[in-house]
């Protein structure tokens, strides 16, 4: 899925405060916090669905935006904390990462929301990688999600604490798998 640009707001030109972010029918404007220079939205919707595919662009949380924008400005000026693994992982440190801060609470939003703070810092190297290689780094992205990988996540949570307590907590666990099962939920 690769959007057109719209006429107000094209790749590479910084967005327009008050343009439609995405073309016609789209009920997603750009505000005068989203306009900033450089950053252009058309990049960061090209990604959304392989990131948030329950939730349309043109429905997408503010907070969300400034989240990605954030992490991009982050990735850009550090280009040196992340190396990809491969071409469909990237893998961050997680005390250089946290160190840096680079969002408000970000330890406390990566552990208890982990999902969608994966998930921009996925669309914001997305990101970083179209606008620094253009078309060949969109090519090489293609339309694969970047798995992040966090490496030296403390604390390790012992197999035995994982309680229900956990679902959807970003959580780090060490051993061996000797055998998987499919998950059987335990219904009352």
């Amino acid at each position: 899925m690769n959007p057109a640009p719209s006429d107000n707001n094209t790749i590479g030109d910084p967005p327009v405060a008050g343009a439609q972010a995405g073309g016609a029918g789209t009920k997603r404007t750009i505000s005068a916090v989203e306009a900033h220079e450089g950053f252009s939205l058309h990049r960061v919707e090209r990604y959304w669905p392989l990131y948030f595919p329950r939730l349309d662009y043109s429905e997408a949380p503010s907070g969300h935006i400034e989240d990605i924008k954030k992490l991009a400005e982050y990735v850009r000026q550090h280009p040196e904390t992340f190396s990809m693994d491969t071409m469909h992982s990237c893998m961050f440190n997680y005390l250089t990462l946290v160190g840096a801060s680079p969002l408000a609470d970000f330890a406390q939003r990566l552990r208890d929301e982990p999902e969608v703070i994966l998930s921009c810092l996925g669309l914001a190297v997305c990101y970083v990688l179209s606008c620094e290689y253009g078309a060949e780094g969109e090519h090489v992205l293609g339309d694969h999600r970047l798995h992040i990988r966090l490496m030296h996540h403390e604390p390790v949570t012992h197999m035995k604490s994982l309680k229900s307590a956990l679902v959807g907590r970003l959580v780090t666990v060490r051993g061996t798998v000797v055998r998987t099962s499919p998950i059987k939920p335990f219904l009352t």
